[in-house]
C-alpha cells in the first residue's frame, strides 16, 4: 500500500516539488532513512526557491532543515520567516 503511494508521490513530486514532504514521510514509514533524507532535502531546496518569490515559505524551509538535524540552517530560515512575520 505505502509502496503503491510513493510511486504517486514521487511522480507528482518531480512535476511539482512541494510533494516531496510527501515522499520523505513514506519512506520514513517504510523505514527508509537514507532515502527520507534524500527527499527532505530536496523538499528544503524546493521550499528555499520558493521562499525567493514568498517569505512566508521560509518557515517550511526551517521545519525541513530541523527535521534533517541541521539546527544552524533551520534557525536562520526561521529568523528569516520571524522577520518576515513582523514585516506583514
Amino acid at each position: 500500500c505505502w509502496r503503491k503511494a510513493l510511486d504517486y508521490y514521487i511522480k507528482e513530486a518531480q512535476e511539482e516539488g512541494v510533494f516531496w514532504e510527501d515522499v520523505a514521510k513514506i519512506y520514513e514509514r517504510l523505514g527508509e532513512v537514507e532515502k527520507s533524507k534524500e527527499a527532505w532535502i530536496k523538499y528544503a531546496e524546493y521550499c528555499e526557491r520558493e521562499a525567493e518569490n514568498d517569505p512566508a515559505w521560509w518557515k517550511h524551509v526551517a521545519e525541513a532543515y530541523e527535521k534533517l538535524g541541521m539546527k544552524d540552517k533551520a534557525e536562520e530560515a526561521r529568523k528569516k520567516y520571524e522577520e518576515y512575520k513582523k514585516s506583514s
